[in-house]
Parts: structure tokens; sequence; C-alpha cells
């Protein structure tokens, strides 16, 4: 039994087969002899039982009359077989094993020698439970948002296996995220003494805990926080050396702003002449500095000039859109005109005279006072507030206008 040829690991989720085809009075040089049972020579094995399974020893289609036995760790006798149902070669079903190191002796019955063939497998059902690994993992999530989860689930089947850490059974989670987010992972209203691990896509360990001093549930139960950018994460549950119990785990998001959002305080009062003090927060992304400005059209001086963006020439303009195809609109209060500034740069008058009226007509044949805002429709008309005419205008794409609503006359009706 201190040289037995290792027949390897048998478990109850269909973990472990085994065969071997040699001659029990020699092998390859090596001779046998005999120290238990019959006056043959004697084979051994040794295997491992990871939890309790049933196992089948097997010798049928071996060429001789076959004796089998199967003994503890300590070489105890358990069971034995002559024959069975394969005549004379012999065959052990044995049910219900405990984890633990266990010998098998082949030799032949009598003083019988010759050429065996031995086939051990496990014979129990078990099949491998869902977050047995991080190719069968417990879902988690998607989080494109802020979110929360929590799930509990006894570690104490031996399907399902650890691979990672600690002696005790493992319990993988998958979640994934869209964008960088706060996550907190803990065990909190856990039964036993746990172990927390946070894997990246790869399986690699991003980080992991043991006992924590809080914010929440200090003690034996694991916790931790990180932030995590976009991408999928496993958590893996265990328990704290080989502890076996109820392990809660829980998961919760909060996802991180894309965009700075900036809010300003203004004070109640101020007084003319004296500084104002403004408070400045952004709850959101941080701002990005090193970004530039530049002057997408004008000259920086009053006037009324159509030409080349950066030629032309306009007179306090208060509003701007932009339709599909790339061209910008200009409300040009000061010139009384809508202006239109095509992809290439091209500055042109879309509708107006030039100076102030009311006139419904299409370009220079229409007139405004004061066009101070602009949006528009998905037809590509501009919807226009004629603010000192107190109207609002229509401008189709062909620079026509027409009345869209408004009397005329100052008032609210």
């Amino acid at each position: 039994m201190y040289d037995a040829i290792d027949a390897g690991s048998f478990g109850s989720c269909g973990g472990g087969a085994f065969t071997d085809n040699r001659n029990n009075y020699s092998y390859n040089g090596t001779s046998y002899h005999n120290s238990y049972g019959e006056s043959s020579p004697d084979v051994w094995y040794i295997l491992n039982v990871s939890d309790y399974t049933d196992l089948r020893i097997s010798l049928c289609g071996s060429s001789f009359d076959t004796y089998l036995h199967l003994l503890d760790a300590n070489g105890n006798f358990i069971n034995s077989n002559d024959d069975s149902e394969c005549g004379r070669q012999s065959v052990i079903n044995q049910s219900s094993l405990y984890p633990g190191i266990y010998y098998v002796v082949v030799e032949g019955y009598s003083s019988y020698t010759g050429d065996y063939n031995l086939e051990i497998s496990s014979t129990s059902t078990g099949s491998t439970p869902e977050g047995a690994n991080m190719y069968n993992p417990i879902w988690a999530g998607n989080y494109s948002s802020s979110g929360y989860y929590t799930h509990t689930m006894n570690n104490a089947d031996a399907c399902l296996g650890n691979d990672i850490g600690q002696a005790s059974n493992d319990i993988y989670y998958q979640f994934t995220l869209t964008g960088t987010a706060t996550v907190t992972l803990s065990h909190c209203g856990s039964t036993l003494d746990t172990y927390l691990h946070l894997l990246n896509s790869s399986g690699a360990v991003i980080t992991q805990n043991d006992d924590n001093n809080g914010p929440e549930c200090p003690g034996r139960q694991a916790w931790l926080q990180t932030t995590l950018s976009a991408g999928t994460y496993y958590v893996v549950s265990e328990g704290y050396s080989s502890g076996i119990g109820d392990i809660t785990t829980n998961i919760r998001v909060v996802m991180q702003s894309s965009t700075p959002v900036i809010a300003y305080t203004f004070p109640s009062e101020i007084t003319s002449g004296s500084p104002v003090s403004v408070n400045v927060t952004n709850t959101g992304a941080a701002t990005v500095s090193g970004q530039t400005t530049s002057t997408y059209a004008g000259t920086g001086t009053a006037g009324y000039t159509n030409s080349s963006a950066l030629s032309s020439t306009f007179n306090n303009p208060l509003a701007v859109v932009a339709d599909a195809s790339g061209n910008i609109y200009v409300a040009d209060a000061g010139n009384n005109v809508v202006r239109k500034i095509t992809p290439g740069g091209t500055v042109s008058t879309l509708a107006g005279a030039g100076y102030s009226g009311y006139a419904e007509g299409t370009g220079s044949g229409a007139q405004f006072k004061l066009p101070s805002a602009l949006v528009i429709d998905a037809s590509g008309n501009l919807i226009v507030t004629d603010q000192q005419n107190h109207r609002i205008r229509k401008i189709s794409p062909s620079g026509s206008t027409s009345l869209f609503a408004g009397s005329g006359t100052a008032g609210f009706a």
C-alpha cells in the first residue's frame, strides 16, 4: 500500500474515472508479491473520494479468475468480491463512501495470475449546479443605472466545488456594468465567517476581503467597496477556511454620471458696485481641462455683411439652431434678419430686409422687428420669435415666411 498506483479523485458530480490493464505477476519489469487476501500476487491502487460517493470497481474483461478488495486509509477491510455478474471476474459496487483515502487491491483467486482489466468510476448522478464556477455563474444583473442585488445560498453542496481561495466550496456570481460605477459587495446577513473575491472578466483577482471594520456589518462577514469601469465581473462567495452555511451575497451599484452637472448658487441680494460671490458645485463627472474655443462666424465688429464665415458681420445675434444637414441659422436681432451659415462656412440671409418692419414674403421681401429666438421642426421649417412685432413667424427652408401665431398686439389671450 505504500507504493500504490494513483487512481485519481472521485466525487458525486460525475467526477473521476480510471482504467488500467496489466498482469498481476509482473508488468514493465516490476514484479508483484502477495501481501493481502489470496495467495496470488497483489497490485495496489490508491484513490481519493472528495464527497459522499457511489463507486463501481470492476475487473470484468480480465483473462482469469480474479479477486478484488476495497480498504480504508488505514488498510482496514471495507468490502471484497470473488465472482460477479461478469462470471469469475470480480466487481464491487460500493455506495455512500465517506470523503477520504481508499485502497483497491487486485489479485487472482487462490494463486492465479494473468492479465486483468480494472475500471473504477463514480456512479453518483449529481450535476454541477448554477454558481459552481465562472462558466456557470449565477446572473446578478446588467447595470446601466444604479441598482441592488441580493441572494442567499448554502455552500454545502459538494458539487459547487472549490476553485479559489479558502478550502470551502465557492459560489460564483456574474454582473456587467455599462459605465463607471461605485460597487459595494458584502456578505451582511450571512450565518458564518465568510470570504469574498472580486474577479475581472478573465477570472483574475481584482480585490478580496475576509473580515471588515465597517461601515456595514463589521465583523466576520466580508465587505468591500471599489470603483469599476464598464465591463464584466465575477463575485466569488465562500466560507472562511472550510466553513459551510448560508451565505448572503449583496451587490450594490451606484453609477457615476458621464457628464458634469454644474449648479450655481447666487446671493438673494446684490449691491451695485460691490463684489458678488457665486458658489459653483459639480455633482456629475469631472470637468475636462484643456478645452479650447474658437470663432465659428463673425469678425467681432457689429455690421451686416454676407461673406465667408469669418469675414461676415452680425449685429447682436441672439439665438442659433442647426438643421439635419448641418446648416446653422442665426437670429440676427440687431439687423432684423435670419441668417444661414452652410457647413462650408458661407453666410447668407434666409429672410428679412435688414431693417425693422412687418411683412410676410420670401427672402428680403419679409420684414422682422428684433427676431430673438429660433427652433426648427422635423421638416426643416424655422419658428421665429419676432419679439417687437409680438408675433411668432414661420420660415420655410426656401426662405418664405408666414404667420404662425400672434395678432401683432401686445397682450395675453
